[in-house]
This record gives C-alpha cells, sequence and structure tokens, in this order.
C-alpha cells in the first residue's frame, strides 16, 4: 500500500472543488501556486490555502517481510488533520452564482459517487465552519462580492525503510514459557 503525496492531497481537493462547484479547473487555484489571478471577466474563482496541518495522536511503528528473503520494511504510520480556507472571489451579488451558494455546495457534494472517486484513499474532509460573507471593494470603485469558508481533512503519512542483516532482528520472533504458571 502506499500513501498519497502532498501533491496528491492537493490536487484531489482541487479536483473536488471543481466537480462540487462547476467552476472550472484554471479557476480553482492554489493560493500559493504563482502566476495571475484568474480576470473578473470569467466569473468566480477560487482560492484554496492550507492553514494549518499537524500530526494527531502518537505516530508508530510497524516491522513488515520485504520484498527481497533477508529483509524487513520499518514502516512508520501516522493520522493527520488540517484545515483547508476556501475562498471564493468575483461571485454574482445574489442567487445561484453568489458566494455562499457557492460554498454551500461543498459539504452534500461529498456524497456524490464522483466526489467520492475524487477523494477515497486520498483525504478525508471532516467538519465544516459556517459559509460567511465577505465583500470587498476593489480600487475603491468595485464591490466585489467574496465569501470563505474553512473546513478540516484528514490524511495518512506512511514511511518506510528496508533493512536487512542485524536489522531484521531487532523485534522479538519467538518466545517460549517453561515451568508451571499459577
Amino acid at each position: 500500500m502506499s500513501t498519497p503525496t502532498y501533491e496528491d492531497v492537493q490536487n484531489a481537493i482541487q479536483q473536488w472543488i471543481v466537480e462540487a462547484t462547476s467552476i472550472t479547473a484554471d479557476r480553482v487555484r492554489w493560493s500559493d501556486q504563482g502566476g495571475t489571478q484568474p480576470t473578473s471577466a470569467g466569473g468566480a474563482w477560487i482560492s484554496l490555502s492550507i492553514m494549518a496541518e499537524g500530526v494527531q495522536g502518537k505516530p508508530w511503528a510497524d516491522i513488515e517481510d520485504g520484498a527481497v528473503a533477508g529483509t524487513v520494511q520499518h514502516v512508520a504510520r501516522s493520522q493527520n488533520a488540517g484545515t483547508l480556507s476556501i475562498e471564493v472571489y468575483n461571485a454574482a451579488s445574489r442567487g445561484n452564482g453568489s458566494a455562499l451558494a457557492i460554498l454551500r455546495k461543498l459539504k452534500p457534494s461529498l456524497w456524490l459517487p464522483a466526489v467520492s472517486e475524487i477523494l477515497d484513499g486520498v483525504v478525508g474532509m471532516g467538519a465544516f465552519a459556517d459559509a460567511r460573507n465577505i465583500p470587498g471593494l476593489v480600487n475603491a470603485t468595485y464591490f466585489e462580492p467574496r465569501g470563505i469558508m474553512s473546513c478540516r481533512f484528514f490524511t495518512a503519512t506512511e514511511l518506510r525503510s528496508t533493512a536487512s542483516g542485524a536489522a531484521t532482528t531487532s523485534h522479538i520472533e519467538h518466545v517460549e514459557i517453561a515451568g508451571e504458571t499459577e
């Protein structure tokens, strides 16, 4: 089993947002990906950012048989949780194209088969904060309807290393108890 990479997680989140909102992939961007922001002429666009992420609980390790005889795999695993910020810009001021209407599609979309296929085995989405309307002025002349929402997400990390020789016997292989026990 291989653990999804950080890039896999980001790609799955971006694809989920595209699927749920019907906003094209070129208008759903990571805030730190660089380049110019989408033009206002194209309608609403979304900025994604991972605000925080950390290991939840205590990581653990396992030892598994290696692919080659005489070797073992040392496997360190952890469960991680993070906070995703989803910001909608240049939305309609009212109706189905408003920032809040776009954001409210995200949570129920998790039950759609197409979204499940995108996220399964890569990232799990958790608690959603209320979507907030945050109108802004652009150049003090243009009102731009905006919205923001955050949600928790969950991932797994798995690191592997192969050992051979003395390192393969660092765990107890056999225990025998002699004598009587009470």
